[in-house]
């Protein structure tokens, strides 16, 4: 699509309670917590998964064991959409539910960055309205930090951190090893991470899974080391600190 040239009918929806598809497999029950499994169009009841992003609470109990099945979801507050002109050359998938997409111009949003600007976040894609973005206030994720569990064990000298903002523990280490960080997080994701030398014999190296590009040199073994990493435009950025 190309930019405008002529005034724009305004298409913009206040959401409270929505409408959303229940991934075969899964029970919601009422009142317990929804989340969009990132890169499938679908929610599923909360649970020990780094790939959720949670967006309220089920407002019905609904079985979707034998088959996908629509289930009203309680955001807890009133979003505003805008429903946008999807790209013809990057376009917003249905399974982008939930990720960030990005200005191609003054109507149209990308699921590629191309160098350009954040749009919002995607909670909708539809063939005929296009895509329903919400904007996103300036370097926010839209949750706050939270102390999360370890990060999983070392497979292959690497583990991939989880999208979500927090506080993750480095596991102990079998030989030199990397972390990778999401190419999936929300733009101004922050996260912390902290490893314990005594536990961590081995060198650690941050990378970037856009490209896997090192952020770090390899952080010295059995010394204490944080790294603070946040995700802006599209790409990780890390700063360490080891200690002496």
């Amino acid at each position: 699509m190309t930019a405008l040239q002529n005034e724009r009918m305004s298409s913009a929806e206040k959401w409270g309670m929505h409408q959303f598809t229940l991934a075969v497999g899964k029970k919601a029950w009422k009142n317990g917590i929804a989340a969009i499994k990132l890169g499938t169009n679908t929610v599923i009841p909360a649970a020990l998964e780094a790939d959720l992003f949670v967006i309220g609470k089920f407002a019905e109990t609904i079985d979707a064991t034998s088959a996908a099945a629509l289930v009203n979801v309680d955001l807890g507050q009133e979003i505003l959409i805008e429903w946008l002109v999807n790209s013809g050359t990057s376009a917003v998938a249905a399974t982008d539910l939930g990720s960030v997409c990005w200005i191609q111009d003054d109507q149209t949003v990308a699921i590629a960055p191309n160098g350009g600007s954040v749009a919002g976040r995607v909670w909708g894609v539809d063939s005929i309205k296009g895509v329903a973005v919400q904007r996103l206030g300036s370097g926010t994720n839209g949750s706050g930090l939270q102390l999360e569990q370890a990060l999983t064990a070392f497979s292959s000298n690497n583990t991939n951190a989880p999208i979500t903002p927090g506080i993750y523990d480095i596991p102990t280490t079998g030989a030199a090893s990397t972390v990778t960080l999401s190419a999936s997080a929300a733009e101004g994701t922050l996260q912390y991470f902290v490893a314990d030398g005594t536990k961590n014999g081995h060198t650690v190296t941050y990378r970037d899974a856009t490209g896997t590009v090192a952020l770090t040199t390899a952080l010295t073994a059995s010394k204490r080391h944080m790294v603070v990493a946040s995700f802006l435009n599209g790409l990780w950025y890390a700063n360490a600190y080891v200690s002496p």
